[in-house]
């Protein structure tokens, strides 16, 4: 392509910040749900059948955990991901006009939440800012999906309104994030709100990398806020060196000894591990 024409500059400029998030989506959706996921449904069946409230803070672009949820609650992505969304794209996004998107139906309890500080593979974000809540990609029965477009130049449309572009919503891992986002300051006060009150807290493989050092801030400022230490913190990795655990004590506020290490991953953790009330 020359760059000096019109494609080869439109294409320069959109290039970084749409081609990234369509090629890691693309690289998810081949993945699908082909991983083992019997183990983690058993799981959060016990974790979630009591009644107490669960938030799930997730890092990862992908919707592993969610598709997990699915399987083993009554998690739905019209408010478990904590945000009030309320239109869905069932179909792909596609050239202008791109498909109609639908109202999203099916509603959960408010005792199950997703908050991903990060965006979302299935969060599909007006680009030109017109809407400050995500579209929501899902299948017919309202659950969780990748989108499968291969153009660059995405749209969905609302009913009697011109065509929204739109781009699948992730924070890519900089040392300077961009975190002043509506959408984003609206999911670290969930965050925050969440550590404040949590009586338990379960770290799984969060190698707290130095891209990461904004949510280590956001985490060591609403633990100093708390009224008392958390009565369980565990953390989870795999063959992990003892200074991690104490990294891990730090940042949650407790003594190293009051950790609880799972050093061998998650298989083993899950097999292990018994949630309270379960």
């Amino acid at each position: 392509m020359d760059p000096l024409t019109t494609e080869g500059l439109t294409a320069a400029i959109y290039s970084p910040v749409l081609r990234t998030p369509l090629a890691i989506n693309r690289m998810f959706r081949r993945v699908g749900w082909s991983f083992r996921i019997g183990t983690l449904v058993r799981y959060l069946r016990k974790r979630t059948q009591t009644g107490v409230r669960q938030t799930f803070v997730s890092f990862n672009y992908d919707l592993a955990l969610e598709h997990a949820l699915e399987n083993a609650t009554t998690w739905t992505p019209a408010n478990g991901y904590g945000l009030k969304l309320r239109w869905a794209a069932v179909e792909d996004p596609s050239d202008a006009p791109g498909p109609d998107l639908l109202p999203l139906r099916r509603r959960s309890g408010k005792s199950i939440t997703v908050l991903k500080p990060h965006g979302s593979l299935n969060w599909l974000i007006a680009t030109r800012r017109r809407f400050r809540l995500p579209f929501v990609a899902v299948t017919a029965n309202e659950q969780v999906r990748y989108i499968g477009t291969r153009t660059d130049h995405l749209y969905v449309s609302l009913p009697d309104r011109l065509p929204i572009p739109v781009a699948p919503f992730i924070v890519p891992p900089t040392s300077h994030k961009n975190t002043d986002l509506p959408l984003l300051r609206q999911i670290r006060t969930l965050e925050r709100a969440a550590l404040e009150s949590a009586d338990e807290i379960v770290v799984l493989g969060w190698s707290m990398p130095e891209t990461d050092a904004d949510q280590e801030n956001l985490i060591r400022a609403a633990v100093a806020r708390r009224a008392s230490p958390f009565s369980r913190v565990v953390a989870v990795n795999f063959k992990a060196n003892q200074s991690y655990y104490s990294r891990i004590a730090d940042v949650f506020g407790v003594p190293i000894s009051k950790v609880e290490a799972f050093n061998e991953g998650l298989q083993d953790f899950l097999a292990r591990d018994t949630p309270a009330g379960g």
